[in-house]
């Protein structure tokens, strides 16, 4: 799953991870997000990956603590979700 990843594209994605979308909604690792999915941002950055691998490396990202939920107020849904952060301490030098 990590085997030709470059370091920076990652850093990249996790980044636009945590700054969320543009209508002010957060990513999530949940498995029927859609249109908040955030396997597909790694995907935008390491195309040559797998649905199924981008997924495998948000839930290592979040076992390992670099990416955790929080709840947030959903300017959309207009009610309170869980959504994706990063923790700046645990992102990759």
């Amino acid at each position: 799953m990590w085997a030709g990843l470059d370091p920076e594209e990652l850093k990249v994605a996790l980044d636009e991870i945590d700054a969320g979308l543009p209508n002010g909604q957060r990513y999530s690792a949940n498995a029927k997000a859609r249109d908040r999915a955030a396997w597909s941002v790694v995907q935008q950055h390491c195309p040559h990956k797998t649905e199924a691998q981008c997924r495998g490396i948000i839930l290592a990202w979040l076992k390992n603590g670099t990416l955790y939920e929080e709840d947030y107020d959903d300017p959309v849904q207009r009610k309170q979700r869980k959504g994706l952060r990063l923790d700046p301490a645990k992102r990759p030098a």
